[in-house]
């Protein structure tokens, strides 16, 4: 029987939750017991590309840029393994564009940008070493990506621009590494990578035109981030 992506997800939180259940019930030790809020900063980097209502590619392109937030989540320590849940919100500054391939003209362009990030995540972890973390995370993320076709100088008709905004939902995987810095401080370096698959997307267009496409997105982040525990 073939696992899609989503199933082989959801079976790797389900574990990630049976392993928080069975570490609640174990000795709490000290380590990195207890929860934390902090914030991060990163790289992202979201690959888009775009097909017609015919199935025909419009053309694809990179959105890049700065992504800055926060997070908070809580971790239970069981001899040296870690496991936790995690809630992240960041403001993203990716964008990027295309020509529109066999569009209105040479023109033609088509932007993409993404203002924000969230994600919920379970990980586990292993404490190589008392201060330092290594561990895996995975679970559910979401984005929203604005979409816009413009061409100021088309060879037939008026200038036009059309603008579609679309929140995405997907799935991520990643691996970190934490290291604490004092009684209640730690640094984090991380890579993320999220799946947002395919999506419907209907633009309006200023002069009259409806047209709707199908754009697929992934996307990868390198990120720094530091956690006060509690």
């Amino acid at each position: 029987m073939d696992i899609s992506r989503p199933q082989a997800i959801s079976g790797v939180l389900c574990l990630l939750a049976a392993g928080a259940a069975q570490s609640v019930l174990a000795d709490p030790g000290a380590g990195w017991n207890g929860c934390y809020a902090g914030v991060n900063g990163g790289y992202g980097s979201a690959h888009i590309s775009g097909l017609d209502a015919t199935n025909t590619t419009i053309g694809s392109a990179t959105a890049d840029g700065g992504v800055v937030g926060g997070q908070a989540g809580c971790d239970r320590q069981s001899a040296s393994w870690v496991v936790g849940a995690q809630l992240s919100a960041s403001k993203a500054f990716l964008s990027g564009s295309h020509l529109y391939v066999a569009g209105s003209g040479p023109s033609d362009r088509v932007t993409y940008n993404i203002d924000y990030l969230v994600t919920l995540t379970g990980r586990v972890g292993y404490a190589f070493q008392p201060e330092t973390l290594a561990y895996l995370k995975a679970g559910g993320a979401m984005t929203r990506t604005g979409h816009n076709d413009s061409d100021p100088a088309p060879l037939v008709g008026v200038a036009y621009t059309g603008n579609k905004a679309v929140m995405r939902n997907g799935w991520m995987v990643g691996a970190g590494l934490e290291r604490k810095i004092g009684s209640n401080l730690s640094g984090y370096v991380e890579y993320n990578y999220m799946d947002f698959g395919k999506q419907t997307v209907t633009i309006a267009y200023s002069d009259g035109i409806i047209s709707s496409y199908s754009f697929k997105q992934q996307m990868n982040y390198l990120g720094l981030g530091v956690n006060y525990r509690f």
